[in-house]
């Protein structure tokens, strides 16, 4: 939820590449990339961001190394499904 810094907060903590990934992917009853199938992992990233730091985070923009990390993630709870 947009703006929900309890829940927010939690995931926060979790950490961007950590968060992200696992949007990316799906957790829950959330559907993979929030249920916009043509995101890219940077395009989801960025919304990510967005929705972090309405809820309090001061997350920038992915730059190279955490996409990397990202997608490396990502990769990894793909190859487990």
């Amino acid at each position: 939820m947009l703006g929900d810094k309890k829940q927010w907060g939690k995931l926060i903590k979790e950490g961007q590449a950590h968060i992200t990934s696992d949007g990316y992917h799906g957790v829950g009853a959330m559907p993979p990339k929030g249920g916009k199938p043509d995101l890219t992992v940077a395009e989801f990233s960025s919304a990510v961001v967005y929705m972090a730091n309405q809820a309090g985070a001061n997350w920038k923009e992915p730059d190279e190394a955490m996409l990397k990390d990202i997608n490396k993630r990502i990769a990894k709870k793909q190859s487990k499904s």
